[in-house]
């Protein structure tokens, strides 16, 4: 039997060859724990924003992304407005044609999800919402509500205009194109932060924990 002694180093003292090495891999570890870990907070933190900004009074519920460069690859917010909030940022009704719908409850919340199985980006949601449109007729209301016949009769166009979702790419909808807008800006956000370099620091506080041999495998 013999034995062998090797020298052990901490990690200032190997060369410099090996510590770049073990640098590199330590903030690709950093960063794999990051969007393991991290990510999805720093994901929904985002879209909570984002929901604020484009659409004021609106709820956050969820967020779908996939940051692997692929096919579908992307970012969306499931969030829910009622159509008092629609209509202060889109002005389609006016205050009259407003207190209509919210009295007689003939619209509600409007619910933007997720739909679709495979990917997540931008176009992947659809939108849901309760409507009774034909509960009533014009003379019904005409002497409750300051509406005439004809803007009575265009009510309903107007909100389903806006709320359109079937042709996303070649939407006449300002609502429509805000969803996408946003969800491409939390896109945007998704990947400038995992492709953000690892700050050495963090990486080398990590590795001079521990004590290596010299070819920079961990003692």
């Amino acid at each position: 039997m013999r034995t062998i002694e090797e020298k052990i180093y901490n990690y200032d003292e190997l060369s410099e060859e090996v510590k770049e090495r073990l640098l590199e891999k330590q903030k690709e570890r950093e960063l794999e724990s990051y969007c393991e870990y991290c990510l999805i907070e720093d994901m929904r933190y985002k879209a909570r924003e984002l929901v604020k900004e484009y659409f004021n009074g609106a709820t956050f519920n969820n967020v779908y992304y996939d940051l692997s460069y692929c096919q579908g690859s992307g970012a969306m917010i499931e969030f829910t407005i009622n159509i008092v909030d629609l209509n202060n940022k889109y002005h389609i009704l006016s205050d009259e044609e407003l207190r209509y719908v919210t009295d007689k409850g003939i619209v509600n919340d409007i619910v933007i999800y997720h739909k679709d199985n495979l990917y997540y980006h931008e176009y992947t949601f659809d939108i849901k919402y309760y409507d009774d449109f034909y509960g009533y007729d014009y003379e019904d209301i005409k002497d409750e509500y300051n509406i005439t016949e004809e803007e009575f009769n265009t009510i309903e166009d107007r909100i389903i205009k806006l709320l359109d979702a079937y042709n996303k790419h070649n939407t006449e909808s300002e609502f429509i194109k805000d969803i996408v807008s946003m969800n491409k800006e939390l896109t945007k956000y998704g990947y400038s932060v995992i492709e953000h370099p690892i700050d050495d620091e963090i990486a080398l506080e990590s590795l001079r924990e521990n004590e290596y041999y010299e070819n920079g495998e961990i003692f």
